[in-house]
Parts: structure tokens; C-alpha cells; sequence
């Protein structure tokens, strides 16, 4: 079935020129689903209408908020040619992330990218939790604190969350969304969820000259969602899609304060205040 579009959409956003652009928000699909008899609300999207929760988080991603043309696009992909939609009900169950960790390792090299949706993960300390059972369960992921810029003095905490691909061939840079304040307006999506390439380098960062970053804590190549199958007929299409990205990108955080965060190697901004339950989960890099 098809999800039912929102009708109204309550984010508005003040582009650099001065335009304005609306996006869906979170009620604003849970108003939909109810008003065409589907749920009855949060709650009962989460405990018995579940299958709607990666139709909303695919849908907003198309609506663009991210700025990420490659994102729209592969979004509205059918799973099996962009990434596989994993809902995590039960965050607290090392059991059920366990097995997330298996069904990686079991689809690693036959799928591009997965998204691990976490439909009651709404506030930073949720986050925290999530995370810290998440690096306990597996080998394969690590996180680092993404230093700010010179000059920048933040309280605020950014993360890169990390997955070693399989024989270490590489490391994926995940990327995160969450509905969080501390997050720029690109990354507050209607539910918090992590997604990471799957597979090796793609064509696009070096397309644009960008060559293959090195991961500072492992000293591995760096993969990321660039590094998709992109679909495109040609390399100049491909580089049309970048630079359409930068200009949406560029219009939607011109007023951001959090603008730098915005970019591959952060997947998480946390405010300051969690930095005590974050730092045993960080990996030193020096």
C-alpha cells in the first residue's frame, strides 16, 4: 500500500534568497496515516503498524531536506538497488541488535547500504544508550569525536560513527539522522536512523576530485553514501548532481550555525551536557 501524503507540511525553511520551503514533519505523516484510517497514532504505528516507519523515513528523504540529490534519488529506489530498511523496535535488546549485527554480516556484499531505523530513539540520552549497546555488540563498529574547526569553540558534541567493512577493506562513514535540536536542519528527520555504504568505492569522489580520504582512527580508506551506484547515464551527470547538491545544500543551512556538521565524517551532533557518557565510547585516534 502506499503511504499517504501528507497534506500539510509544518517546517518551514527561509532559503538564502529568500524563499520559502516546506517539509513534512514527523505528526504531519502520523496525521496523514490517521486521517486514511491506518493507525490511530505514534503509538500505534510503533507497536503494530511498524511496516509504515521506512515508507515515512524514505519519503522524507525524496522531499529533500537533506539538500542531497543522490539521497532523493536513491531513496525512491527500490530497496534491493539503494540500501535495506531495518526497523529497530527495542533499542534496549542487545538480542535484537545482535541480530542486526548477523544480518549485516550475512548481506554484506550482496546489498549497497542499509538504514537501521530507531523509531523510539527521540532524545539524546536514548541516543547515547543506543549507541554504547550497539559498540559492545560488534567488532566491526567504532565511533570517534570529530574535532570543531579552528576557531570554532562548541560545546556541542560531534560523533563519527564508523563500520569496518568486511577483510578491513574499508571503513564506512555513517551517516546519521535524528529529530534533535542539536542536529543541523538536514539531518532532523522523523525518526532517528543510521545509514551506511555497504560495499567499496564508488565513481563519484573522484568524479569530483575529491580522491579517497583516509579514516583517521583506523587508517583504512573511507567509504560513504557518495559512494553508492548512482545510476546516472554519465560522468557529467554525476558532477551536475554534486553541484546541484552544494547549491541546495548551501541554500537550506546559509542560516545554520551548524552547518559544518553537515558533511560525511559527522553522523551525530550531541549537546555537551552528554559528553561524560559519550567519552568511554570513543576511540582514541592518536
Amino acid at each position: 500500500m502506499d503511504l499517504p501524503a501528507p497534506g500539510h507540511h509544518s517546517v518551514i525553511r527561509t532559503l538564502a534568497d529568500g524563499r520559502k520551503r516546506s517539509f513534512p514533519s514527523r505528526d504531519d505523516y502520523i496525521q496523514a496515516l490517521v486521517d486514511d484510517g491506518r493507525i490511530t497514532g505514534l503509538a500505534d504505528l510503533r507497536e503494530n503498524k511498524p511496516e509504515w516507519i521506512p515508507r515515512i523515513q524514505r519519503h522524507w528523504l525524496r522531499r529533500n531536506q537533506t539538500g542531497c540529490r543522490f539521497a532523493a534519488k536513491l531513496a525512491a529506489a527500490p530497496d534491493s538497488e539503494s540500501w535495506i530498511d531495518e526497523v529497530l523496535l527495542d533499542p534496549a535488546s542487545l538480542q535484537a541488535i545482535d541480530s542486526v549485527n548477523r544480518s549485516l554480516d550475512a548481506f554484506a556484499g550482496a546489498a549497497e547500504a542499509f538504514q537501521l531505523i530507531l523509531p523510539t530513539v527521540d532524545s539524546p540520552a536514548d541516543l547515547c544508550d543506543f549507541l554504547g549497546r550497539l559498540l559492545s555488540q560488534c567488532p566491526r563498529w567504532f565511533m570517534v569525536e570529530v574535532p570543531w574547526p579552528d576557531g570554532e569553540s562548541r560545546d556541542d558534541v560531534q560523533i563519527g560513527l564508523r563500520w569496518r567493512l568486511p577483510a578491513d577493506e574499508a571503513v564506512s562513514w555513517v551517516l546519521g539522522f535524528a529529530p534533535l535540536d542539536s542536529m543541523p536542519f538536514t539531518r532532523r528527520a522523523p525518526f532517528s536512523s543510521i545509514i551506511w555504504r555497504s560495499g567499496g568505492p564508488g565513481r563519484c569522489p573522484d568524479i569530483m576530485g575529491h580522491g579517497r580520504p583516509e579514516d583517521d582512527a583506523s587508517g583504512l580508506p573511507s567509504v560513504h553514501l557518495a559512494d553508492l551506484p548512482d545510476g546516472l547515464r554519465n560522468e557529467s551527470a554525476v558532477e551536475k548532481f554534486w553541484n546541484g547538491t552544494q547549491v541546495n545544500k548551501s541554500d537550506i543551512l546559509h542560516d545554520d550555525g551548524l552547518a559544518i556538521s553537515a558533511r560525511a565524517r559527522v553522523t551525530f551532533v550531541l549537546p555537551g551536557a552528554h559528553r561524560n557518557r559519550l567519552a568511554p565510547l570513543l576511540q582514541d585516534q592518536n
